[in-house]
């Protein structure tokens, strides 16, 4: 699990070992940051990216760490490398980290960035951008199988999903289609890939006016295809999907009535045809899930964080095994 200590505004990283957790700061100075995402092929190998400096538009520097005789190390990026969102690593020597930051504020256009780790050195093999991109994407996520495929997810300004293949050599946008009744603005917040011919992406599609709802689209090898069925109100933040027909998806219900219902987490598992909402109990006042990661069917954590009745927040972790969810 990753976050940001509210305290000193340093990223840390919690380990869940013999039941307990261990936290880790990762220091980098006295500027702001966050650790973003991490990704771990193998016990005690992981790797983490992040955004230092984070300006007001959410955008900032890059960062990138690794676990090395149990401490965290900063890893050399390229100069120039923007805040990075999501990373997925197959190996100790191979990792796609993706990201984005705004390069112009005044016109407000848009550079996304992708960067490969190959146990040495990190190299930069930016994803496209191109007319069916829209003239301004942004990349928030990346999910890889084998070093010849990624499929990396986020969206455009011109308001619609946006989907990249990595295929060893290069990057190739794939279109993902409109999803019916938009309300405004869609957005792919997270992907998990169970093959290559088989992923989901999960996001939200939002209104003008606080509207929103939870988004879901599958990836069959050569097309997506729209299988939103999750309630309206609800914002899909992480997937994780072990097999073909068994994902697990986590999110947010934020009822625009926020006077008389509070946001709480959700919990949605696809089977690759329908979907089943999981009950996840009921923390606090208020409660969120952010991301989840699954080994097999039977064991994922789930994290997030939970408000009490007197307004201090706390971390959430939630674990799958297989029939329910449990704290821990």
């Amino acid at each position: 699990m990753v976050g940001v200590s509210l305290v000193t505004q340093e990223p840390k990283a919690w380990r869940l070992s013999r039941g307990g957790w261990r936290a880790n700061t990762i220091p980098l100075g006295s500027h702001p940051s966050r650790l973003t995402s991490v990704s771990c092929p193998r016990i005690n190998t992981c790797v983490g990216v992040g955004v230092v400096g984070v300006n007001g538009d959410g955008s900032g520097e890059g960062f990138a760490e690794q676990v090395a005789a149990g401490a965290w190390h900063k890893m050399a990026l390229p100069s120039g490398t923007p805040g990075l969102y999501s990373i997925s690593c197959v190996s100790a020597t191979w990792c796609m980290a993706v990201g984005s930051e705004v390069a112009d504020q005044i016109a407000y256009t848009t550079k996304t960035v992708a960067l490969k780790w190959n146990g040495a050195t990190w190299k930069q093999v930016t994803a496209p951008i191109n007319s069916l991109t829209g003239p301004n994407p942004w990349i928030d996520a990346v999910s890889c199988l084998s070093t010849n495929f990624c499929m990396a997810v986020g969206y455009s300004d011109v308001e619609t999903p946006l989907a990249e293949a990595w295929n060893g050599a290069a990057w190739t946008v794939t279109t993902p289609p409109p999803v019916g009744a938009s309300m405004n603005i869609q957005q792919l917040d997270a992907i998990s890939c169970a093959s290559a011919k088989s992923c989901l992406a999960v996001g939200t599609d939002s209104g003008c006016c606080g509207g929103h709802r939870g988004m879901a689209l599958a990836w069959d090898g050569s097309s997506w295809t729209d299988v939103s069925g999750v309630a309206s109100d609800v914002s899909m933040s992480g997937v994780s999907c072990t097999k073909v027909t068994s994902c697990l998806v986590v999110g947010t219900k934020s009822p625009n009535d926020s006077e008389s219902f509070q946001p709480s987490a959700v919990v949605e598992k696809w089977d690759g045809t329908t979907w089943t909402a999981i009950n996840v109990e009921a923390v606090w006042k208020q409660s969120a899930l952010n991301a989840i990661s699954c080994s097999n069917t039977n064991w994922c954590a789930a994290v997030g964080s939970y408000t009490t009745g007197s307004g201090v927040t706390y971390p959430l972790v939630e674990r799958w095994n297989g029939r329910t969810l449990n704290r821990v």
